[in-house]
């Protein structure tokens, strides 16, 4: 009967084969025909028998005696089996598979639905979820990944919205595709982005842009009230907003600041935090309620 064996030839039938994601491993079949002299397949399968070419491929690669030689490669994390079959499909030997490796940034994000690190509505975790399946009506840019998982390495993060169809950089639209190149942060390391006590809202702030990735973003900063017409400058912590026409560039996207512009104490400690991190700040400016606006910039250097 047929058995499968390592490299060097010794026995490895029902044993665990291990691969990483990208490599490979190559394994013998001993007796690698059936009784009425035909070559058995050599397949990867689930673990309920199901054909199963995601997580590996398997193809031949020489034949020595009694022994015909495959290499398994892996090409996702996953497991299953590596069944030899006869026509009518009998398992002869088999193996069990398991190809480990670094997820995806985007499968980071998932894993972080999964365990909590990362809070955020049904329906942009359903995003987060197609783009990680290789969705191509949604995507989400891989600057804006990067700093969720930069995020994540620390501390919990809660996000109050990822995509909105052509809001600007949230759904930047392309054909049937829409890519968001946005996020709104609510919350890091259980602390929400709110702007009072004044201390307590330029650290959370702060904690998020020191653990910016590399790459290029605006920054739309908290303020005490958001909508058109709301402004209350007795409670600004990072931007002046001292009037109704500043408000109302505020809600329309009409209004960049420098970072000189901006209010002590926040100023000193936002350029530290700015200057510790990887990115590179285009355009700030005060934004909306409670939250850290976070954009791919339109405006690259």
């Amino acid at each position: 009967m047929a058995h499968f064996t390592n490299a060097q030839g010794t026995r490895i039938s029902g044993q665990n084969l291990q691969v990483q994601v990208g490599e490979s491993v190559e394994i013998g079949l001993w007796g690698f025909r059936d009784f009425d002299g035909q070559p058995l397949n050599v397949e990867v399968m689930t673990g309920n028998g199901q054909q199963c070419s995601e997580i590996a491929s398997v193809y031949q690669t020489r034949e020595q005696g009694n022994t015909r030689y495959y290499r398994i490669r892996g090409f996702r994390a996953g497991e299953g089996r590596i069944d030899a079959l006869t026509r009518s499909l009998a398992v002869w030997d088999s193996l069990n598979l398991k190809v480990s490796g670094a997820p995806s940034a985007l499968e980071r994000l998932v894993k972080g639905l999964n365990d909590g690190s990362l809070t955020i509505n049904q329906g942009d975790a359903r995003v987060i979820r197609e783009a990680a399946a290789g969705s191509a009506t949604v995507a989400i840019d891989p600057q804006i990944v990067n700093l969720l998982n930069n995020l994540m390495v620390f501390g919990n993060v809660s996000v109050m919205s990822l995509l909105r169809r052509g809001q600007s950089q949230h759904g930047v639209v392309s054909g049937n595709r829409v890519t968001c190149k946005a996020v709104d942060i609510q919350g890091y390391r259980s602390i929400p982005v709110q702007l009072q006590p004044r201390d307590v809202a330029i650290n959370v702030v702060c904690s998020i842009l020191e653990r910016f990735p590399e790459g290029q973003f605006d920054i739309g900063f908290p303020r005490p009230v958001g909508g058109a017409t709301g402004f209350n400058p007795a409670d600004d912590v990072f931007f002046s907003v001292p009037d109704l026409a500043t408000a109302q560039q505020c809600w329309d996207g009409t209004i960049s600041r420098s970072l000189s512009q901006m209010l002590q104490p926040a100023q000193d400690r936002v350029r530290m935090a700015m200057a510790g991190s990887r990115a590179r700040f285009r355009v700030l400016y005060p934004d909306g309620l409670n939250h850290l606006h976070v954009s791919v910039t339109r405006n690259p250097a």
